[in-house]
């Protein structure tokens, strides 16, 4: 059996050679599991962000189909001034409107405009009043409705607190003072417990709950939980 004596922990304290020797020897040991290490985490992070990217992806092509948007928008909003399923909701396409999924009501001049938003976005009353402005000049121009209503929608979907107030306000002046709202509708899932997305319909809540769980375990594993 190896041991390790006092005497040996003597010769060693005196033998500054010996000494020397073992403190390079554990640098090398200390760098080579630092590079190790290193090389672990960037790709546990490069794992896990693509299985993030995934994720977002699966719930942007959702995004691209009317009956989980219909579902969506029931799941988690009350929409007063008509009824909204899959049968009565179309899909629409406006180069004017490339970032944003737009949404009609058939038989009705009623437009969703739905943007996906990953990171707080500190412009979003402003690009959110622009598309609309710029969607219902379309629609006035070339398709002659009367008077068209646009219901803007965020999905946020980022970890980070969305603390943008979206009531802000511009003013201008066209002959008399007025105001003008720049709102928006947000559905931030961070403002919601599992339990309440889990007994929700459309399938983007499934991908909202792994995204969650995602994050709880890398909490987990950076604090050893």
């Amino acid at each position: 059996m190896q041991i390790f004596t006092y005497n040996d922990y003597l010769d060693y304290i005196s033998n500054k050679k010996i000494k020397k020797l073992i403190q390079n020897q554990n640098k090398k040991v200390n760098t080579k599991e630092s590079i190790e290490k290193s090389k672990q985490e960037a790709k546990e992070k490069d794992m896990t962000e693509k299985i993030k990217e995934n994720l977002d992806k699966n719930i942007e092509e959702l995004l691209e189909d009317e009956q989980e948007v219909s579902k969506i928008i029931n799941d988690y909003f009350k929409i007063q001034i008509c009824d909204i399923n899959s049968e009565n909701l179309e899909k629409k396409q406006f180069k004017e409107n490339k970032k944003s999924k737009i949404f009609k009501v058939k038989e009705k001049d009623i437009y969703f405009i739905i943007k996906l938003e990953k990171t707080p976005n500190y412009n979003i009353p402003y690009i959110i009043f622009n598309e609309c402005i710029e969607l219902i000049k379309k629609l006035k121009e070339d398709y002659k409705e009367k008077k068209p209503v646009i219901i803007p929608i965020i999905i946020y979907i980022g970890n980070e607190k969305w603390n943008i107030q979206h009531n802000n306000r511009i003013r201008y002046t066209s002959f008399e003072e007025n105001n003008m709202e720049l709102g928006y509708n947000i559905l931030d899932f961070n403002l919601y417990k599992t339990k309440e997305i889990k007994s929700k319909k459309s399938k983007i809540n499934k991908y909202i709950l792994l995204k969650k769980e995602m994050k709880i375990y890398l909490i987990d594993e950076k604090y050893n939980l």
